[in-house]
């Protein structure tokens, strides 16, 4: 099958004589103005023939509102019709346009609001004795700003004003994220965290009071939309600061920015724009394309052909579609609302989105695979406590087997404690917290008898669809993903200097050469993930090693670290002999708070060796924390899907994926 539209064409696998085929292909475009290029997709169905050279079938077009910002349709069957018109079998597509939510940001936005972070009373952090030094994050979706630090303070007051973008369709029953963070001793660690409903600010137009804080963290993977009203009630408030916002409309931001922007590029100061000007302007912003020119867009808009533009000429050309599309007149605007009154070259190389971001927050960013969206993990508690004695510490290096030692103990413990019948107290929170969909369940949350039975919960599995193709490699799990056509070009995301083949085969490196630059994936998995994880091919268990070590966390901040996490944390290492994709290894990785895992050859069974696995089914289950599964094929045996192929190497970034779909095929 070949989909193509405008001047792109893609093609399908080739199914073998089948009159019914699955293909369960995906095809991705990303493009500047996309909707305006693209009006019709087309889908054309071939029977491949190597004498003919393949035989045409049937097609299906379907027309592109060029007005489309964001839209998913149901998967639906679909007519198709030959060179007669007449009806050749029917085809099922799922079309989903999605934008991207950095530019829908500045660009979609109906009011900008104006936020003043004025001071801060009584601010505790309980775990010290001395006074912090405090600044504020703000949140408000994947826009993130940062207040000055105030050293020494529980009342510390910083009087800075952010400008957030929003749009009071989409962002109504958001939450906006205000953080307070404490620079002193251990950096970035949280005083205390508030949140303002967006419904308050878009009723009234402005915010003036304060915001309780709480150390009630959330997790960034759900929309903070879902948030409950009375969650903040259920911890202890540690002070509050005072903050006073305004929303100002679309249409008053840009009248005022329409003469700000006209005093940059009337260069002689004339009050109009002569043609040289506009150039300029078309220049630094990036307005050319291969529509309209310059010249045509100053005719355009030159009514009285006098060869200059005027103030009510320029204002049109401002509010014109092509300046509005441009890509650096959000920053502008932004600029222009932060009273930035530097060179036009400067203003024009500043971000729009962030300022100051900070560079240790407590999340990972992540691509969502289904949507192509970024969404924010946040990493638990714990596991920063972890991270913090392996390499903020300055002596953690001269007390790595004294850390060892306290992570086993600290997992050890946590294990037995939920183990016992208590435990299924921390259950509803554990739900709340992760906004777990329990309906994938395959009993109800109240018959679990303990908080590990329930973390390592089965779901049913029609919720994780698969292919029937048995050269499709499947995710093992519900997992954030790293893929490397090499293992050796895994060093861009593993950092640890020990990180070799060898080292991570422990005991079996007799077997190093067969493996050695061979396919590599990493599936890590969060706390609120399904902590079962399944084959990702069919094939023969040929040989199981188990290997003691030390629980480091698997978060990929240590990941990234110099830390030999994979070749010295405790693992399993499972050999598989299959068919189609040659040899290949299963590493099960133990990590913080997970110091036990179960190895299935299928559902239920214990895992023997000689045991014969199908792809897809249940291969083992980890208990509490986080943890990770390793794949490792012989060299040019598979390829890995493009999509999270190319988010591990260009954009070196996790792609959140469930398990048992399609990541990559037999080459």
């Amino acid at each position: 099958m070949c989909c193509s539209h405008w001047k792109k064409k893609y093609r399908t696998v080739t199914r073998n004589k089948d009159k019914n085929p699955v293909w369960n292909a995906t095809f991705q475009d990303t493009e500047v103005n996309l909707f305006k290029k693209v009006h019709e997709i087309a889908f054309e169905v071939f029977d491949k023939d190597t004498l003919s050279k393949d035989d045409f079938i049937g097609k299906y077009v379907i027309t592109i509102d060029d007005k489309i910002s964001s839209m998913q349709t149901i998967p639906q069957w679909y007519p198709l019709v030959n060179e007669k018109n007449e009806k050749q079998g029917e085809i099922q597509f799922q079309l989903q346009f999605v934008v991207d939510i950095a530019e829908l940001s500045v660009r979609n936005f109906t009011h900008v609001l104006e936020f003043t972070v004025k001071e801060g009373k009584k601010l505790r952090n309980m775990e010290w004795l001395h006074k912090d030094d405090p600044y504020v994050r703000l949140e408000w979706g994947n826009q993130v700003w940062k207040t000055k630090t105030v050293s020494h303070s529980d009342d510390p007051k910083w009087n800075e004003t952010m400008y957030v973008f929003v749009d009071e369709a989409r962002h109504r029953e958001y939450r906006l994220r205000l953080s307070v963070l404490n620079e002193n001793f251990r950096k970035n660690d949280n005083i205390g965290t508030g949140y303002i409903h967006a419904k308050e600010i878009f009723d009234k137009g402005k915010y003036n009071d304060s915001v309780k804080l709480t150390q009630i963290v959330f997790n960034l993977d759900k929309k903070l939309g879902g948030l409950e009203t009375n969650a903040e009630e259920k911890v202890k408030e540690c002070g509050e600061i005072i903050v006073e916002a305004t929303l100002h409309t679309r249409a008053e931001i840009e009248k005022d920015f329409y003469k700000s922007l006209l005093e940059k590029f009337d260069v002689n100061g004339d009050g109009y724009l002569n043609k040289d000007e506009v150039k300029r302007m078309f220049f630094y912003l990036k307005m050319d394309n291969d529509d309209v020119s310059s010249d045509d867009f100053f005719v355009k808009f030159d009514k009285n052909g006098d060869d200059k533009l005027d103030a009510n000429e320029i204002e049109k050309i401002l509010s014109d579609e092509q300046f509005q599309d441009s890509e650096l007149a959000p920053q502008l605007i932004l600029n222009h609302l932060r009273k930035d009154n530097s060179s036009l070259s400067s203003a024009l190389m500043s971000g729009f989105s962030r300022a100051e971001e900070t560079n240790h927050r407590k999340m990972i960013t992540l691509k969502d695979r289904k949507t192509g969206l970024l969404v924010q993990e946040n990493i638990p508690s714990y596991i920063w406590l972890s991270m913090r004695l392996l390499y903020d510490n300055k002596t953690g290096r001269a007390l790595s087997h004294n850390v060892k030692n306290i992570f086993k103990k600290m997992s050890h413990e946590k294990g037995e404690e939920y183990d016992k019948p208590q435990s299924t107290k921390e259950i509803p929170a554990f739900i709340a917290l992760h906004s777990l969909d329990t309906s994938l369940l395959l009993q109800k949350v109240s018959d679990f008898k303990t908080f590990n039975d329930f973390f390592a919960r089965p779901i049913n599995m029609q919720a994780r669809p698969m292919t029937k193709d048995e050269n499709e490699i499947v995710s093992p799990a519900d997992s954030r993903m790293m893929v490397f056509a090499s293992i050796l070009d895994s060093g861009i995301w593993v950092k640890g200097d020990k990180f070799t083949v060898a080292n991570l085969l422990g005991p079996r490196k007799d077997i190093v050469g067969r493996y050695e630059g061979g396919a590599f994936c990493i599936a890590r998995l969060a706390p609120q993930d399904y902590h079962r994880f399944h084959w990702p091919v069919s094939g023969t268990v040929t040989k199981i090693t188990p290997i003691d070590g030390a629980l480091y966390t698997v978060n990929p901040i240590a990941i990234n670290k110099p830390l030999n996490v994979y070749t010295e944390n405790k693992r399993c290492v499972v050999e598989i002999d299959s068919d189609r994709h040659g040899s290949l290894i299963l590493f099960a990785v133990a990590a913080t708070m997970v110091g036990c895992y179960t190895l299935f050859q299928n559902d239920d069974t214990k895992l023997k060796e000689g045991a014969k696995v199908k792809r897809g089914d249940l291969s083992g289950e980890f208990r509490f924390g986080g943890s990770t599964v390793l794949l490792l094929f012989e060299p040019n045996k598979v390829v890995w899907e493009e999509d999270v192929l190319k988010n591990s190497n260009e954009s070196t970034m996790e792609s959140l994926v469930h398990c048992r779909e399609t990541i990559g095929k037999a080459k």
